[in-house]
């Protein structure tokens, strides 16, 4: 039973940003993968979600809860969603361009321009 209370929700169409891909592509698994997990279930394990105003919500709490579950009381690690790792390496490339005192080409060769 997700604790609103408790527990951080958000909107089911949102979730599944939080399952690791299994598609070729990389894709996210969609939304109406979600809904399904919350309307019919997997072999009679249904995802935990609450209605409020109209819209269904689930936690990260209940989404570990249905792959235990599933899995037989194991909890594979999630990964970070793909936008936060992409973000993550490109904060990091930047911090250390600017911490080696480097500057990329284009700026090196705006200054010899006499342009900045």
């Amino acid at each position: 039973m997700i604790e609103i209370d408790r527990e951080e929700v958000f909107a089911l169409r949102h979730a599944a940003k939080y399952i690791p891909s299994g598609r070729l592509e990389g894709k996210p698994a969609h939304h109406s993968t979600l809904y399904r997990w919350a309307s019919t279930g997997i072999g009679g394990v249904v995802l935990e979600t609450v209605m409020i105003g109209g819209i269904r919500f689930t936690s990260k709490a209940a989404l570990m809860r249905f792959i235990e579950q599933r899995n037989g009381g194991t909890v594979p690690v999630l990964p970070p969603p793909k936008r936060d790792q992409i973000r993550e390496r490109r904060t990091k490339h930047l911090l250390d361009k600017h911490l080696s005192g480097k500057r990329s080409p284009e700026r090196l060769r705006c200054a010899s321009n006499g342009t900045a």
